[in-house]
């Protein structure tokens, strides 16, 4: 019987694209098969209703072998794209324009406008960063139509492409951030010997980072 379901699993799967996921997802489908169907026979289900059940529980694999093409981006998600680049370009912006007023500063250089340039690349900073976690929180989340196997590899590639959406965003904005606090301490106090070393705090902020979303997901 367990000829009969790889023989089973070959037959789905040949039409399938000839790609290393592809591959992978066959021999998980085939080894979950497998497993299924030697738990059901251990429950004292025959050898012949465990196999239709087991089969059964794959679902359609139509969308997910589009998907594996490259062809199964949904509306939503495209939709999704379309403001997630949006609202991206718009912050990138806006961290790019935040040094402005420091710039103006320079020029100017009145007393006290040190500091409201400052206050000002900070609140610009700070709106760029918000529209970039907005952006990420926002991003739909997979939903699964079923319990079938084809449905959890869906959610699970999908899950493992995304990552964490927040720790990706505020990931990005923690170096943006570094650079423009670098460029900025190095100009106003003139600190180029020792500002590099900004970066490395920013390296130990991403790890302290890293390590509180580890902790989250426990």
């Amino acid at each position: 019987m367990v000829q009969r379901i790889r023989a089973y699993v070959e037959e789905l799967f040949k039409d399938a694209p000839a790609t290393r996921q592809a591959h992978d997802l066959k021999e998980e489908v085939c080894s979950n098969l497998i497993d299924k169907y030697v738990d059901l026979t251990g429950d004292g289900l025959s050898e012949e209703e465990a196999y239709n059940i087991a089969v059964a529980s794959i679902g359609d694999t139509d969308a997910l072998f589009a998907e594996l093409r490259g062809g199964g981006q949904t509306a939503e998600g495209m939709k999704y794209r379309r403001r997630s680049a949006l609202r991206i370009s718009i912050a990138v912006g806006m961290y790019i324009l935040s040094v402005v007023p420091i710039l103006l500063v320079g020029e100017s250089g009145a007393e006290g406008d040190e500091i409201k340039a400052l206050v000002a690349m900070f609140v610009i900073c700070a709106v760029a960063t918000v529209l970039l976690v907005y952006n990420a929180l926002s991003k739909p989340k997979y939903q699964k139509l079923d319990d079938t196997m084809v449905e959890e590899f869906r959610e699970w590639k999908q899950t493992k492409k995304q990552g964490d959406p927040l720790y990706n965003a505020l990931s990005g904005v923690l170096w943006t951030l570094v650079v423009i606090v670098y460029f900025v301490v190095s100009f106003l106090f003139t600190a180029w010997p020792y500002s590099w070393l900004i970066f490395l705090v920013g390296v130990a902020l991403q790890q302290i980072m890293h390590a509180v979303f580890l902790l989250r997901k426990r």
